[in-house]
C-alpha cells in the first residue's frame, strides 16, 4: 500500500556477485532462481564449465527457497544443467521444475567440444524442504511449465513464438498428475506457439492467434482466436485475453464474442495489459518503441456494461455449425448477446469476417449507425442503433453456418426518424 520496504532477502554469495533470476511465491514460501547462466552461440574456446555466468538469462544454476516472512533460507538446490525460469512453477506444497537445457543449447555446446553424461530431469520438490517427491527423465524437453490446482495437473510444454527466446520449444506437450507424476496424456508431435494459458478445463495456445485443447484429454476443442499484427505475448484472466492487435487488443472470453480493440494507444512489446481485481491496467511500457500511436500514457479501465463493445471474427476462428446466428445490419463489428446468439456485422467493416452469403437489393443500400447509448432499449440498443433505410430485398443463405433443422426467426425493426416515419408494410419469405 505504501511501497515501503518490509523485508530484504539476501542470496548467499551475493557479496561475490551472486545474482537473482526468476521469482515465484506460494503461501509463505518465496522460490527464486539464482546465478543466471547462458550458452552463447558463437565460436569460442573450450571452457571448463558447461554454462557461462551472465547478468541476464533465461536460466540459472540454483533454485533457492526462502521463508517470505522472516527472510531465512529454507533450502537450496544446484542444477546438473540449469533451471529455466519459465520452467519453474508452484502448487501449494510442491515446486515443479526442469533441470535441463534446450536441444538447441545442447547442440551449441556439442559443437564447442563440451559434453555431459547428465540427463535432463523433470522434478517435483517439496515446497518447504526441497526433497524430491517424484522425478522423470523420460521425454524431458520443455521450456515452460503450467500447473492447474483445480485439476492437480502439470503441463510440460514449450513457448516458441516470433518474439520469444530463439531456443524455445514449439513442439510437444505432456500432462502429468501433479501428486505422483503419472502421465495422463502426451502429444509429442503437437505444434503450437506459446506460452500456453490454462483456463478451467482448457489449454489456450499463443502467438499470432491460438487454439484450445481439452486440459484433461489433450484433444483439440475446435475453439480458436485470432489477432492482428503486433509484438508481445497474450496474457489473460477468467474473462479476457489481452495482447497487441495493431493497437491494444483483447479477446472476449466471457461472451466468446471475438477479438476487439482499445483504440488510440498500443500495448507494449512486453505484455502490459494486465487485468487484476476488476481493473484492466495499462502502464506505459512503450518509451523505447518507434511505433507512432496517438496516446502514450499509463491508464486503467473498468468494465461498463452499457458501453459499445465490438469484435471481429475471421472465418477460421468461427466454429461451425452454429446453433444460433444473427445478422446485424450496418453494425461496426460482431457481438454475442446474453442468450448466446452470435451477431455478425454486415457488411464487414470492423475487421476480417466470414463469408455470410448475403445478397441485397439495392446492392449498396444506405446504411446508418449511431451510438447505442442513444437507444431507448438498452438491452438490444447495440442491434437497433444501426441498419438501412432503403433496403428492398435481403437474401441470406445459411447452409454453411447452421445445421439443417427447424429454427425460430426473429426480426428486429427500429424507427430512427423524427417525427416517426409513416408505417410501411413488409413482406418476407423463408425458404425451407
Amino acid at each position: 500500500r505504501t511501497g515501503e520496504t518490509t523485508k530484504t532477502f539476501t542470496l548467499k554469495g551475493e557479496e561475490s556477485g551472486a545474482r537473482w533470476g526468476g521469482l515465484a511465491v506460494s503461501g509463505d514460501v518465496l522460490v527464486v532462481t539464482a546465478d543466471p547462466v547462458s550458452v552463447q552461440d558463437v565460436d569460442a574456446k573450450k571452457v571448463d564449465d558447461l554454462l557461462e555466468p551472465t547478468r541476464y538469462s533465461t536460466s540459472s544454476t540454483q533454485l533457492v527457497a526462502f521463508d517470505r516472512n522472516t527472510g531465512s533460507e529454507l533450502w537450496r538446490r544446484h542444477a546438473a544443467f540449469s533451471f529455466r525460469h519459465n520452467a519453474v512453477c508452484l502448487s501449494d506444497d510442491t515446486v515443479y521444475c526442469i533441470d535441463g537445457m534446450s536441444p538447441q543449447a545442447l547442440d551449441v555446446l556439442k559443437r564447442r567440444g563440451i559434453s555431459t553424461s547428465s540427463v535432463p530431469q523433470l522434478l517435483a520438490l517439496d515446497l518447504h524442504s526441497g526433497n524430491i517427491r517424484w522425478s522423470t527423465e523420460e521425454n524431458v524437453f520443455g521450456t515452460f511449465l503450467n500447473y492447474s490446482a483445480e485439476h492437480d495437473l502439470l503441463i510440460q510444454a514449450g513457448s516458441a513464438a516470433r518474439d520469444r527466446a530463439k531456443d524455445d520449444v514449439g513442439e510437444g506437450m505432456i500432462a502429468y498428475r501433479g501428486v505422483d507424476g503419472e502421465v495422463l496424456w502426451e502429444r509429442l508431435d503437437l505444434k503450437y506457439n506459446g506460452p500456453c494459458l490454462l483456463l478451467r478445463d482448457r489449454i489456450i495456445t499463443n502467438g499470432a492467434g491460438g487454439f484450445a485443447l481439452n486440459l484433461l484429454t489433450g484433444e483439440e476443442t475446435g475453439w480458436g482466436y485470432t489477432r492482428m499484427y503486433g509484438c508481445n505475448t497474450a496474457v489473460g484472466c477468467q474473462t479476457m485475453l489481452t495482447f497487441r492487435s495493431g493497437a491494444a487488443g483483447f479477446f472476449d472470453l466471457a461472451g466468446d464474442s471475438g477479438t476487439g480493440n482499445l483504440g488510440g494507444f498500443r500495448s507494449s512489446c512486453t505484455s502490459n495489459l494486465i487485468p487484476a481485481d476488476g481493473v484492466l491496467n495499462a502502464p506505459d511500457y512503450t518509451r523505447t518503441c518507434v511505433c507512432a500511436y496517438q496516446l502514450q500514457t499509463s491508464l486503467a479501465f473498468v468494465h461498463m456494461e452499457d458501453a459499445d463493445m465490438w469484435t471481429f471474427n475471421p472465418e477460421q476462428a468461427v466454429s461451425t455449425p452454429l446453433k444460433s446466428v444473427g445478422l446485424n445490419l450496418g453494425a461496426p463489428g460482431d457481438r454475442r448477446d446474453a442468450d448466446g446468439v452470435m451477431w455478425f456485422e454486415y457488411p464487414a467493416t470492423g475487421g476480417p469476417s466470414p463469408d455470410l452469403h448475403v445478397g441485397t437489393k439495392p446492392e449498396s443500400p444506405e446504411w446508418f449507425l449511431q451510438n447505442s447509448l442513444l437507444s431507448q432499449d438498452q438491452q438490444i440498443g447495440w442491434i437497433t442503433s444501426s441498419g438501412t433505410t432503403d433496403l428492398t430485398e435481403l437474401e441470406w443463405d445459411l447452409e454453411d453456418l447452421v445445421e439443417p433443422g427447424t429454427y425460430t426467426v426473429r426480426l428486429i425493426f427500429a424507427v430512427h426518424s423524427d417525427p416517426p416515419a409513416e408505417a410501411k408494410s413488409i413482406t418476407f419469405s423463408l425458404k425451407g
